[in-house]
């Protein structure tokens, strides 16, 4: 399988549920949002592989400002895409899609 269609499906299967609230920082809203918005793209099959990388590392610069879960989760994820470690990535986006939906974003 693909690395692109393996990340969309984990991607949108896990951000499927994150629903954004009115909370702060904007840090932590904005790169959910992002994330909200990356899971989708690649669940539609329309994301390469580098456009991930570089959208996930768009979600991490994102949530340098954010919660420290949700700028740690996105860090873990950005660094297994790198790495190429699916597991890692795997874990950060699980992590993310928790840290995002805990601070109701």
């Amino acid at each position: 399988m693909r690395l692109t269609a393996f990340v969309g499906l984990l991607v949108f299967t896990l951000v499927l549920g994150c629903v954004a609230l009115e909370t702060t920082p904007a840090g932590g809203r904005s790169a959910c949002a992002d994330f909200r918005g990356l899971g989708d793209d690649a669940a539609a099959g329309i994301v390469t592989d580098v456009e991930l990388r570089d959208r996930m590392a768009s979600v991490q610069s994102r949530a340098s400002t954010a919660e420290p879960d949700i700028r740690d989760a996105a860090t873990m994820a950005l660094r297994g895409l790198t790495l190429n470690d699916m597991g890692v990535y795997a874990d950060g986006v699980a992590a993310l899609f928790k840290a995002c939906n805990a601070h109701g974003y």
